[in-house]
């Protein structure tokens, strides 16, 4: 047994700390264009918020959930992305929701998928 595996997963794990400030830079620059579309899509009308993420992603999703609940007073929900992927069930019902997606690379395969299925609905 060699320990190459945990070497390349603490220099992936270092590789994406260190993308971390840009990542935040990034986010605060588009801020303001980001917060006007979500006001656009809210003012359509939205049965509730879901959140749709995978691993260290989905401890996000649930203090956003939070956030949006006491902010918002909508209902909001955290989708379990392997009751797609292991169990078949479409997003279907989440037609009304706004689904936010959250994936640190931006390409989580699953969750890339599934939001497109989301807008698809």
């Amino acid at each position: 047994m060699t320990h190459e595996p945990a070497l390349s997963l603490g220099a992936h794990m270092q590789r994406e700390l260190a993308e971390q400030p840009r990542n935040l830079r990034d986010l605060v620059d588009d801020f303001d264009a980001t917060a006007a579309q979500v006001a656009h899509l809210v003012r359509g009308g939205i049965a509730g918020v879901a959140f749709l993420a995978r691993g260290s992603s989905d401890n996000a999703a649930l203090l956003g959930r939070y956030a949006t609940e006491i902010e918002s007073g909508r209902p909001t929900s955290l989708i379990a992305p392997s009751v797609s992927t292991a169990f078949g069930r479409g997003l279907e019902h989440f037609a009304d929701w706004l689904v936010v997606a959250l994936s640190q690379s931006g390409q989580t395969p699953e969750i890339v998928r599934l939001a497109t299925e989301a807008k698809t609905a």
